[in-house]
């Protein structure tokens, strides 16, 4: 006995079925190993990629720390600079300063030169007009007075005009005082002797002998002192220079004095 048509239709299509259920799990069971090995790579490619990213972020911090100290040696290198640069630039203008200050000074250096000749020839004519008695403090100052222009340019600028400052403070000086002292002239007799002398700074000087007999007028000129016998005035020139030393009460005494050119 035959089976119907439906029944062969749904036990062929049964097989179909059981046949494409079977190829479908031989094809699952061959792709498992591949799908772990795929997680495996996969994992793996993570875990490297995590690691790579350490170590990046590592270097990166290494990085910007380095980084961060060549910007701060930048820093310091250009404040540097700039300290350097404002400090070449300050040397600059000071040598500039310098320098011109040194242009000055030589220029007035050389306009003192002439004024200084001037004053040495000016003061090398006063020697004879100075007392002998008060020229001791003054002898070492115009012996060293340059004698002549080389000489000048030897001794210096700086030393000279000291020398001469020097030399007419010292003139002052004794031109605004009085001065008692003993000197040796001559007696009007043809003979010398010691004689006290009363030198009005360095203008007049009134000399008298000790038993007050003889007495002169002293008036400076070029070549030395010039005395002019006056023994009228004796014993006022003795009482003058007594009071000058303290020896006596002040008093009031006339003595003659006439102005004449210092020159002569």
């Amino acid at each position: 006995m035959g089976m119907a048509p439906s029944t062969k239709a749904f036990v062929v299509f049964s097989c179909l079925a059981i046949c494409q259920s079977l190829h479908t799990r031989a094809q699952e069971s061959n792709a498992l190993p591949t799908l772990d090995a795929l997680v495996r790579q996969w994992v793996a490619l993570r875990q490297e990629t995590a690691a790579e990213t350490r170590v990046w972020q590592e270097q990166e911090s290494q990085w910007r720390t380095e980084i961060a100290l060549v910007e701060r040696e930048r820093d310091a290198l250009t404040a540097e600079i700039a300290a350097a640069s404002i400090q070449q630039q300050t040397h600059a203008e000071s040598q500039l300063a310098i320098s011109a200050r040194e242009a000055r000074l030589e220029t007035m250096r050389q306009d003192l030169l002439p004024i200084l000749d001037r004053a040495e020839a000016d003061l090398r004519r006063w020697p004879p007009r100075i007392p002998p008695p008060l020229m001791p403090p003054l002898a070492d100052g115009f012996a060293r007075l340059p004698a002549t222009h080389a000489e000048a340019l030897q001794v210096g600028a700086a030393r000279r005009l000291q020398l001469i400052l020097s030399l007419y403070a010292q003139l002052e000086d004794l031109n605004q005082r009085v001065h008692a002292t003993k000197q040796m002239l001559d007696d009007g007799s043809g003979g010398r002797r010691e004689m006290d002398v009363l030198y009005l700074g360095l203008s007049r000087g009134y000399a008298v002998s000790a038993d007050n007999q003889w007495a002169a007028v002293g008036i400076p000129a070029t070549d030395g002192w010039r005395w002019e016998a006056h023994p009228e005035i004796g014993k006022t020139v003795s009482d003058l220079i007594a009071m000058q030393r303290r020896e006596r009460a002040p008093m009031l005494n006339a003595l003659p004095l006439q102005v004449v050119d210092g020159t002569q």
